[in-house]
């Protein structure tokens, strides 16, 4: 018995110092440098298949547009209180004047490069329902281009990250493979950060080369990716230790931090041992949009002085709470306490 108060007592330490953090928290400037996306929903009715082909015919009932990719990640940060300022590209249509538009409206700065050469990256879902009940998406159309952008355009951008670095507390980085960051960019963009003493925080994606992210500050893989490019099979902590030391080496970087899902996170810095940051288990109803989330929550925090520990915590209840929702449903500050002090338990040291 004295041992179980002993461990909720720290545990009831540990809540506090996470909310202290929170509550530290100011509205620190974030430069999110990555592949913006609009996510395309269209609803509608199944009734009947085809007579010219054996598909069926979707009766279209509504359509919503939302921000995907690293637009997603700039909206949860927006909604947590950064100052966020969005550096891409988006295509000479109408879907490029939407992203621009949606935004804005959520608060973030756009700096976006229109590259007419390519269309602004759009995946569409239809999604049916039949018998007027079953939500089911039926196809989804992506519209991009995945080759890397033009020399031109990359030193454009390299210029107005270099500038926009000046004032920026921490730099994030969404990487979906779309052309925007590659090996040419990339390390280039990471070494103006590092020599204006900007911290740079990765959302890799899925490849078997982290030589890419050299000079990354803090580098966030979950368990697939890690797997993927370490060769190792992550099914324990001693697995995910081994896993993100060798990404920390080819990387050069500051810390590497695996994403475990359900079982929270495992942290890997330069000269440290690693460490398991554990989560609470959740019901889950949907996983979109969490990995965004957790990006945008880590960010936040080691923007605004947290060490690794902490904002990875931080970050694994914003997730938390954004799985046990249906959708893309940015998480507000407030529900991050609240959700802090309902678990921190009744035993008060």
């Amino acid at each position: 018995m004295w041992l179980a108060f002993v461990a909720l007592g720290r545990y009831n330490f540990f809540m506090r110092k996470l909310l202290e953090q929170l509550e530290r928290i100011a509205s620190p400037r974030v430069l999110l440098v990555g592949d913006l996306m609009l996510d395309e929903f269209v609803y509608g009715d199944v009734e009947r298949i085809s007579p010219e082909a054996p598909v069926p015919v979707l009766r279209v009932v509504r359509r919503d547009v939302r921000l995907g990719g690293a637009a997603n990640v700039a909206n949860a940060l927006a909604t947590l209180g950064a100052k966020v300022e969005c550096v891409g590209t988006i295509g000479d249509d109408a879907n490029g004047k939407t992203m621009t538009r949606l935004l804005e409206e959520c608060g973030a700065t756009a700096n976006l490069q229109i590259d007419a050469t390519r269309p602004t990256i759009t995946k569409s879902r239809m999604v049916g329902l039949a018998q007027h009940r079953h939500a089911q998406q039926i196809l989804r159309v992506d519209e991009e281009d995945a080759s890397p952008i033009s020399t031109d355009l990359a030193a454009t951008i390299s210029a107005t990250i270099t500038a926009s670095l000046a004032g920026a507390d921490v730099l994030a980085v969404e990487d979906y493979g779309k052309g925007l960051l590659c090996e040419n960019t990339l390390p280039v963009w990471l070494s103006a950060a590092a020599a204006q003493g900007v911290l740079s925080v990765i959302d890799p994606y899925l490849t078997d080369d982290y030589r890419r992210y050299r000079g990354a500050g803090v580098i966030t893989p979950n368990r697939y990716e890690a797997s993927h490019a370490s060769g190792i099979d992550i099914q324990t902590c001693d697995d995910a230790d081994r896993a993100g030391h060798l990404l920390l080496e080819q990387t050069q970087g500051r810390a590497v931090v695996v994403t475990l899902d359900k079982e929270g996170a495992y942290v890997v810095e330069d000269g440290r041992k690693g460490v398991h940051v554990p989560t609470r288990e959740r019901k889950v109803y949907d996983v979109t949009g969490a990995g965004d989330v957790v990006m945008a929550m880590l960010s936040l925090a080691l923007a605004s002085g947290a060490n690794l520990p902490e904002a990875v915590a931080l970050s694994n209840v914003a997730g938390g709470l954004e799985v046990e929702r249906f959708g893309v449903v940015p998480i507000r500050r407030d529900e991050i306490e609240a959700e802090l002090r309902e678990h921190m338990g009744d035993y008060d040291e």
